[in-house]
């Protein structure tokens, strides 16, 4: 038992990290953050007032809110439809990858936390530490070896990323469709980068602690008095 709860933490902690920091993302907030840069391309089509509602109505739709109409029905101020059916289909693609991501997130943090949990409360605190420090480590070397391909090679790392999750060219927009001028590459850019960023922190703090605890345990181990039969 132990040494497969420390084998789940362990695979597990990148999972969890990359998909709690993919939802504090995924919020209205990270885009006014981006869309306030000086360097963020404006739209050249959608009208600028309404970038902002339509990166609202979006997230929420692809977070759960809703049903289809709530983004079928959304229309610009001369009538036109804000997206097209292949748009939609788009998004409700990505509806269903936010909701499986969810349940992946959840199931992971749980397995991480109620793991660690019992490896403390039966006495194997420094299995558990270990396993958190391990589980760190993968996380900086995939993690790491993620954010260096989507640095230097962003279009090949996104045209990948696309193909693994979704079918054939259904992600694949004109620059004149809103997908792309309310979220053009520079948005989908910062977000990985800084997704990388942030798990990579998160890791180091976890590895550092468990390591700590592992020296704090190793030091009491040894201040022991050894006991003579």
């Amino acid at each position: 038992m132990r040494f497969l709860l420390q084998v789940l933490i362990i695979l597990l902690l990148p999972v969890f990290l990359t998909l709690t920091n993919v939802r504090i993302l995924m919020t209205s907030s990270f885009a006014r953050w981006e869309y306030a840069k000086p360097d963020f391309p404006n739209p050249t089509i959608v009208p600028l007032e309404d970038r902002q509602p339509i990166v609202d109505t979006t997230l929420a739709y692809v977070k759960g809110a809703g049903d289809e109409s709530l983004i079928a029905d959304m229309t610009f101020d001369d009538g036109r439809p804000v997206y097209n059916q292949r748009e939609i289909r788009h998004l409700t693609d990505v509806r269903v990858l936010v909701r499986r991501t969810s349940i992946a997130h959840i199931v992971s943090g749980l397995v991480i936390l109620l793991g660690a949990a019992y490896l403390i409360w039966t006495g194997r605190s420094r299995a558990a530490a270990r396993a958190l420090a391990t589980g760190s480590a993968l996380t900086v070397g995939i993690i790491g070896g993620i954010g260096i391909i989507a640095a230097l090679a962003f279009r090949f790392f996104f045209v990948r990323f696309h193909r693994i999750f979704f079918e054939g060219g259904t992600w694949m927009f004109p620059t004149t469709d809103t997908l792309i001028q309310v979220f053009p590459e520079k948005f989908w850019f910062d977000a990985s980068l800084l997704i990388v960023i942030l798990t990579l922190v998160e890791a180091a703090v976890i590895g550092v602690l468990a390591l700590a605890w592992l020296g704090i345990r190793r030091r009491r181990a040894r201040r022991q008095p050894v006991k003579i039969m």
